[in-house]
């Protein structure tokens, strides 16, 4: 889950799920055998945590275009949106410091967003 609110933050785009009404055992031998773990009572309100999370962050930015993404080392992305708002996020396990700012393994810091 964390590393799908990540990507979202990434790309500026909502968390995505496909959930099922029924347990995903009953998907066996069908088209759809790939998916586990698609009984959405085990996911609702861990995903609802991460919408919430994603939108503190992005839900001001929904009208600015994304001007720079940037790799700024292995592992860590830079996102600004017009504005200058940015988004560094580190999808490593160590923290890591750039420019001044320390973001802990697997976590974001938001610079310029209203949260």
């Amino acid at each position: 889950m964390r590393k799908q609110l990540l990507r979202s933050l990434e790309l500026g785009s909502a968390p995505q799920f496909q959930w099922t009404y029924e347990p995903s055992s009953k998907l066996k031998l069908t088209n759809y055998d790939s998916a586990y773990a698609t009984d959405f009572a085990y996911w609702v309100d861990d995903a609802a945590a991460l919408y919430k999370e994603a939108n503190e962050v992005l839900g001001n930015l929904r009208n600015h275009p994304i001007t720079e993404h940037e790799r700024v080392q292995n592992g860590v992305v830079r996102v600004t949106y017009s504005g200058g708002a940015s988004i560094l996020i580190n999808y490593t396990d160590d923290p890591v410091t750039i420019d001044g700012i320390t973001v802990g393994g697997a976590d974001y810091a938001a610079e310029g967003v209203n949260r």
